[in-house]
């Protein structure tokens, strides 16, 4: 089905007459995601930038700092940009483009009924944006990004887009218009609030990391060991060359695995900072990725983590 098909044949309808029943929900096929009940204890912010209408998935920090968030400037710019510095980390964004606008709805109603997601807007164009608030909120940016793949992988988010790790991350802000192009002509599509409740995902995911932690310190401490070991008896050339190899199996795994349906998850599973460890030069990097046909879309998040991992390995 073309762009055209899936957007008015599909959305637009819905979008047109979403409620036509008071509460009783959205629906397509033979698929409903009830509405809900408003849930407005977010403290969020809204804010324009070139591409729209936005709704920060986090509340503003330091409120009493930024009293009018999102406001624009004279140049245009947002007087808060979407830096994670400024938000918290109680709620996280779940996208899957990648996913047809049905697939995306189907797996929608499943959280809902789950009591997972608090908040769905579908964007105006190929997706819907769902949002989950946690009742045990993560301390800090490294337990927010584990705590995401945990969520994504326990309730089998599937095709969720780890572009939206972080907890700066907005949706589309519901009830604005989106322009869209279609074979040429400007439409413009309604950014509609799909669903919202107050529920707050409650379930004991702190344990798991703190395993997870422990189990992470334990094979740094087993690797430390190990070259001390081999050092000791003089294999310390021995040592530095298995555990290159080993590294560079894993490279070479990850690269046959950067598939277009795969290529967030192979990025996010730490392809460039084990390159960059291996001594790989940028050139080399961007070849190996744009000979397997790299997208344009994730060139930016290439480059950040690029730079990340030149910071930290020098």
């Amino acid at each position: 089905m073309n762009a055209a098909g899936n957007i008015f044949d599909i959305i637009s309808p819905m979008v047109m007459d979403t409620f036509p029943n008071g509460d009783s929900g959205f629906s397509i096929a033979s698929t409903t995601i009830p509405r809900g009940t408003p849930f407005l204890e977010t403290g969020t912010g809204w804010y324009n930038d070139s591409r729209g209408l936005h709704e920060s998935v986090n509340p503003v920090a330091n409120g009493a700092q930024l009293a009018i968030p999102f406001r624009p400037l004279a140049n245009g710019k947002p007087a808060v940009t979407g830096h994670d510095a400024n938000f918290g980390f109680i709620s996280f964004l779940y996208e899957s483009d990648n996913l047809s606008l049905q697939d995306q709805i189907i797996q929608a109603s499943r959280l809902v009924s789950l009591n997972v997601v608090n908040m769905i807007v579908f964007s105006g164009g190929k997706s819907l944006h769902m949002r989950v608030t946690v009742k045990d909120v993560p301390k800090n940016k490294e337990e927010y990004k584990w705590l995401w793949t945990y969520i994504t992988k326990a309730y089998d988010i599937k095709g969720a887009d780890g572009n939206c790790k972080n907890n700066g991350r907005k949706l589309r802000a519901p009830g604005a218009a989106r322009r869209i192009e279609i074979d040429g002509i400007t439409h413009c599509i309604e950014q509609t609030l799909i669903h919202q409740s107050g529920v707050r995902l409650d379930f004991d995911w702190r344990s798991v990391y703190e395993g997870y932690k422990i189990k992470q310190q334990k094979e740094y401490e087993l690797s430390k060991q190990r070259a001390a070991y081999y050092k000791s008896l003089g294999l310390g050339n021995y040592y530095d060359a298995k555990w290159k190899q080993d590294l560079q199996n894993e490279v070479d795994n990850l690269l046959n695995g950067f598939t277009p349906d795969n290529r967030n998850n192979v990025l996010y599973s730490g392809l460039i900072p084990k390159m960059v460890k291996l001594g790989y030069s940028d050139e080399r990097i961007w070849a190996e990725l744009e000979s397997r046909e790299l997208n344009h879309d994730l060139r930016r998040t290439v480059k950040n983590f690029l730079r990340n991992a030149r910071i930290k390995h020098g």
